[in-house]
């Protein structure tokens, strides 16, 4: 089914909706009719629209800052003078000051998309972009349909529109040379029956324990949200007080707090042993920004994790779903505000806050943040003003090395940009009737980190939907339309916003070197040398090895592009250059290879050596990229490797049902010959993938060494024999419990994930561990069921639950609830085990060793003792320390389980020597 539109937008974040919404009033003005205008949504149709703002639950709003001399000059209101269509969308949605009801936003979006005609439609996967020239003419869709339109908007997060149709796409922040760093994602929560009040009364009991000095209790908090490192001590003693000495309380108004000081951060940190670092910890939770919304509901933003930059594009792609992980330390932060806040409910958004996710390259004028400093768009031209500070909440990891290795000794840019607003950094000229209005616009150095801000980003997408009304109008392209021509219709209508930005030429001068410096521009002469894209890479060494010997090259300024798939025709140059071994046969005649090629020689001594041949219809495909699979097939047959290997070896690879049939005996020599490499992940092998650069370099040197030409680079991901001797499971190499989690997995007891891996380290949920122990034990009922009324019958381990509840292993909390979805704590793995098997009781003056008992209730002490004395108790790595109340991790219960099965007779299990066994008095 073909379906013609004039407008379609992909992606429903609120400046793209709004986008939308001016387009088709302006057409309407123009025309007298409805343009044919489509929303795609990536999720169902039904769901509520709004993107982060709606499902995301970003209720707090991040608004225009403008300094008060300026308010007053200009007679304006405190948040300056907001493009009159997001005006119009917060009174729809009733918002006072800063919060936003997702409900209401839900509602007023689509309310205005009603009133223009608009449709929408979801569950959009695009399967091909069609173009005609340069301009995009259509969508086709995995699901079979075909949208044509003529003009696009792209309002994702990661641009992914623009990425399909082929705009050039920057990881992370690439524009600083850092493509893995990323800005924290958030997962934004709602709590039930907590008030102003108690969020101050719970910050004064915090903020009074740490502020003393002489509180044992506060400055045991600090220990352990500081990890016991001396900086993240002090930098949280810091945060809680101001210049004066005074303690920093949060501040509150009408609809919005803020929590000024970390001390609630520094409460919970405590509670979960984990020191406040991002990066060390994963996650944070920060001081809160905070919506006050209708019927006693809090909305905050403050849970923070860790993401890469590739980590982030993947949530993006996955529709900002959280992870279970993610999840999971949610939980904790559920329980935290239930206990401590009496919370009656916190719920936790469908979709992550994702801040950012690269951007795009290639617009028709691209947005610095040295140009926000200096004013950006003249005000003759500009569309409103916006203020907002350079945030990078979480920080930029690595960015403050790269500029000290330059030079800087700081990244902080305190100066507050007041900047003009314009279309041009959306614009993008390689396409040019398609735009993209989100973080991900062609913000190069710092400017993403104030143009991520959906007010700004709301007076683009005003100023694109006036833009893609011209061109509509006047059969042209959206990207030829200027800010004159949209700033001309916006004050016919009414509707231009006041015009204030400030330039402060010092500041922009200053951040204009650094964002240069620091990120070179494109076509810039750089001085020749080492590859600049490789530091901390996994191949770096291999890829150095092969330059140095001139065997590979660059690709131009000192690139290498590590993560780029490679041609068939770079391969055979590769290749030729790097092995000198007999002919084998005379050279093909390739259909598609003509001698002026300029890879022919090197084809055809790789063909007459025996790597590579063409394919059955006499073609060689110069130009499509090699596959893992064929370079294997490639090197193993032109140096003759390991050609008595079993394939028997590919039982290692999780994913070896991948392999095509011809080429398993080749992979199965490659892999004994050491060729493989697999990152990140050693049993996934990938083996129909394009090749990168770096794994060809990887390769290719493995090849020279099983020559005896080049020495051995050690490297976690080359698969060895030792690697093919490793635990089932792909992330145990090593690791304290494996032999433990081996044996019960062979006994049938325990399992991993699809992935192939354990997740040791990961906290195991109640109802994960209620089917460990029915699994384990079998328990027969020796009391009545309980109706849990948070287990519906339904529920994936509803039987086990009720299972080891009859049977004496575990209890509900709090009466009638099992809380399924908690994660377990140590003691209660304990109580499980010694009261469902009917341990009874010992001597608790065993326990006095221990530093930390008297965190064990004392009730529970008998029972923790008799632990103790069957040989089930296990600590990593302090075995001083018991550290009663921390949530159980996936492998350390493994190994109290399986030590609990030996002491029971039960699955004849042998002894296992572990130095973090607890041995018995």
């Amino acid at each position: 089914m073909v379906r013609t539109f004039d407008l379609i937008v992909f992606g429903d974040e609120v400046p793209g909706v709004l986008a939308l919404v001016t387009a088709a009033r302006e057409v309407r003005q123009r025309t007298g009719a409805w343009p044919r205008s489509l929303l795609m949504l990536k999720g169902p149709a039904t769901d509520p629209i709004g993107g982060h703002l709606v499902r995301g639950k970003l209720s707090y709003l991040d608004r225009s800052g403008i300094p008060l001399d300026l308010r007053q000059r200009h007679g304006l209101k405190t948040f300056g003078d907001p493009p009159a269509i997001y005006q119009e969308f917060l009174t729809r949605a009733q918002v006072d000051l800063i919060a936003l009801d997702p409900h209401r936003g839900n509602q007023a979006l689509r309310g205005m998309l009603g009133e223009v005609g608009a449709l929408m439609t979801g569950q959009v996967e695009i399967a091909e972009v069609l173009k005609t020239g340069s301009r995009i003419s259509g969508l086709r869709l995995t699901r079979g349909e075909t949208f044509l339109a003529q003009q696009f908007i792209d309002a994702t997060v990661n641009a992914e529109l623009a990425q399909k149709a082929g705009v050039k796409k920057l990881q992370g922040f690439a524009t600083f040379g850092l493509p893995e760093a990323e800005l924290p994602v958030t997962l934004c929560f709602e709590t039930e029956g907590v008030t102003v009040a108690k969020v101050r009364e719970v910050e004064n009991y915090y903020l009074h324990h740490l502020l003393d000095s002489q509180s044992p209790l506060g400055q045991e908090w600090l220990k352990r949200a500081s990890g016991g490192d001396v900086d993240i001590a002090q930098f949280l003693r810091a945060s809680l007080t101001n210049a004066q000495g005074q303690p920093l309380r949060l501040y509150s108004d009408r609809d919005f707090i803020d929590v000024r000081s970390r001390a609630l951060s520094i409460g919970y940190h405590a509670r979960r042993n984990k020191p406040f670092s991002l990066k060390n910890s994963g996650f944070l939770l920060d001081n809160g920004n905070v919506a006050i919304l209708p019927g006693n509901r809090l909305s905050w933003n403050s849970l923070l994790w860790f993401v890469t930059g590739a980590e982030a594009e993947a949530l993006a792609r996955n529709q900002a779903r959280p992870t279970e992980a993610i999840l999971g330390e949610f939980e904790q932060v559920r329980r935290w505000f239930m206990e401590t806040f009496g919370a009656s409910e916190v719920r936790p958004a469908a979709e992550l806050y994702i801040r950012h996710a690269g951007n795009i390259a290639g617009a028709v004028s691209p947005l610095s943040g040295a140009q926000m400093l200096d004013g950006a768009v003249p005000a003759a031209e500009a569309l409103g003003t916006f203020g907002y500070h350079f945030d990078v909440r979480g920080g930029i990891e690595g960015l403050g090395e790269r500029a000290r290795a330059k030079g800087y000794n700081s990244v902080s840019i305190q100066a507050k940009p007041l900047f003009n607003v314009g279309i041009r950094q959306a614009q993008v000229k390689a396409v040019p009737n398609l735009a993209v209005v989100s973080p991900a616009s062609d913000f190069p150095g710092y400017a993403s980190s104030a143009g991520r801000i959906v007010e700004y980003n709301v007076g683009v997408a005003q100023g694109l939907g006036i833009a893609a009304a011209i061109a509509l109008d006047q059969g042209r392209q959206l990207s030829e339309i200027s800010n004159a021509e949209v700033r001309q219709v916006l004050a016919q209508r009414g509707r231009l916003s006041k015009v204030y930005g400030i330039r402060q030429t010092d500041a922009a001068q200053y951040l204009a070197e650094f964002e240069r410096v620091l990120a070179p521009i494109p076509g810039e002469p750089e001085p020749t040398g080492e590859l600049r894209d490789i530091a901390g890479h996994w191949a770096q060494r291999f890829i150095e090895a092969l330059f140095e010997r001139e065997i590979i090259a660059g690709v131009g300024h000192r690139r290498f592009m590590p993560d780029e798939p490679l041609t068939r025709a770079a391969f055979a140059a590769i290749l030729a250059k790097a092995f000198d071994v007999p002919v084998v046969r005379d050279p093909q005649v390739f259909l598609d290879v003509s001698p002026g090629f300029w890879g022919y020689q090197a084809i055809r001594k790789a063909n007459e050596m025996g790597f590579i041949a063409g394919f059955p219809n006499g073609s060689f495909r110069p130009q499509e990229s090699v596959t893992r699979t064929q370079a294997w097939v490639a090197i193993v047959n032109g140096l003759n490797l390991a050609p008595g290997a079993d394939v028997g070896l590919l039982s290692f690879y999780g994913d070896r049902n991948q392999i095509p049939t011809y080429a398993q005996t080749a992979v199965a020599r490659a892999t004994q010959a050491q060729l493989v490499a697999n990152y990140p992940n050693r049993r996934q092998l990938q083996p129909q993938a394009s090749m990168t650069r770096a794994e060809m370099a990887v390769t290719v040197y493995q090849g020279l060494v099983a020559l005896g030409q080049l020495p051995e680079i050690e490297s976690p991901y080359l698969i060895t024999a030792g690697t093919l001797a490793a635990p089932p499971f792909t992330d145990l190499d090593g690791h304290w419990t494996a032999e433990f989690v081996t044996a019960l997995t062979a006994k049938g007891l325990i399992s991993g994930y699809p992935d192939q891996t354990f997740r040791p380290d990961a906290p195991l949920s109640r109802a994960a561990f209620a089917t460990l122990l029915a699994k384990a034990f079998e328990p027969e009922p020796v009391r009545e069921a309980i109706a849990f009324r948070d287990v519906s019958p339904g529920f994936w381990a509803a039987k086990a639950i009720q299972q080891v509840a009859r049977g004496g292993f575990m209890s509900g909390v709090g009466g009638d609830r099992f809380a399924p979805n908690l994660n377990l704590q140590r003691l209660s793995v304990w109580l499980a085990l010694v009261n469902g098997q009917n341990l009874g009781e010992a001597d608790v003056s065993k326990l006095e060793p221990f530093a930390d008992k008297g965190e064990i209730p004392t009730a529970a002490k008998p029972a923790v003792a008799m632990a103790l004395k069957r040989g089930l108790l296990v600590n990593y790595p302090d075995g001083d320390r018991l550290t009663p109340n921390r949530d159980a991790t996936r492998g350390e219960v493994a190994v109290i389980l399986y030590q609990a099965l030996r002491d029971a007779g039960l699955a004849d299990l042998p002894v296992i020597e572990s130095p973090y066994l607890i041995p018995s008095p």
